[in-house]
């Protein structure tokens, strides 16, 4: 997750996409075995999300973007799924 950048059908918002997405995994150093992704085949963040799981041989996960949502709000708040 990162702060909101924008509308990615803009091509500054997308490079900003890009360039965050390299330095988050530049800097969390993460080893991630799991890639998830909105379920909206057409959203550039889905499909660069699909080449990074396939060039990498990673899981990959799809979420129906409102659920993540309510989710992260969740988490965020402390409440149990089972609340």
């Amino acid at each position: 997750m990162s702060q909101h950048i924008g509308d990615l059908e803009n091509s500054l918002a997308a490079t900003a996409y890009q360039e965050t997405l390299n330095l988050y995994l530049g800097l969390l150093e993460a080893n991630q075995d799991v890639i998830v992704v909105d379920k909206h085949p057409e959203y550039l963040s889905t499909k660069l999300g699909k080449e990074l799981a396939a060039a990498n041989g990673l899981n990959l996960i799809e979420v129906q973007h409102h659920h993540s949502q309510i989710a992260a709000c969740m988490v965020e708040n402390g409440l149990d799924i089972d609340s």
